[in-house]
């Protein structure tokens, strides 16, 4: 989980080595290769955070992320707060509030996102209708023409607190 307050240039690129530092890490720990499925699409690595007013996500994959989606693959993240939101990330970006059937309901307006060699993207906290010391869930799936490629993590989500105002205070690194 995060364990600092990060501040990511959202570009689709790695910046820098400090901008996701003090982020929570889910590493795909996946076997890759033909005989075990995988493919250059799989997601390798995922980085998430939280600043005062955003949560942050960055997307690594096996190859440049632009040239996966080119290939019609979607990035589809599902984020549950009070209410549940899908964020689909290819040739467009939609943010989606969804019904307790899980159909869309209500259209959001999208996240600042970037693709290039990865994917980056801020969320703003209000959106999601998250509060501090709220718990944010959240997954993430690729998809080819609305079939399910792979899906972080297999089962159930990836859990975090929104940090509270003291956070730093808190929480502070040398």
């Amino acid at each position: 989980r995060p364990f600092a307050l990060i501040r990511p240039t959202i570009d689709g690129r790695r910046t820098n080595f400090f901008e996701w530092q003090g982020a929570g890490i889910f590493e795909n720990a996946g076997f890759f290769g033909a005989m075990h499925g995988g493919s250059a699409f799989d997601v390798k690595k995922i980085l998430f955070g939280f600043d005062e007013a955003q949560f942050y996500m960055r997307i690594d994959t096996g190859c440049p992320a632009r040239d996966i989606i080119a290939e019609g693959v979607e990035f589809v993240i599902e984020i549950s707060t009070n209410s549940t939101h899908r964020i689909t990330i290819g040739t467009a970006v939609r943010h989606e509030v969804l019904s307790d059937d899980g159909q869309a309901s209500a259209e959001m307006p999208p996240p600042q996102t970037a693709i290039a060699e990865l994917i980056e993207l801020a969320i703003p906290l209000e959106n999601l209708c998250a509060q501090c010391n709220s718990t944010i869930g959240w997954s993430l799936r690729t998809s080819i023409a609305g079939e399910t490629r792979e899906r972080h993590p297999s089962a159930g989500n990836i859990e975090c607190a929104v940090p509270p105002d003291d956070f730093e205070a808190r929480n502070w690194i040398v």
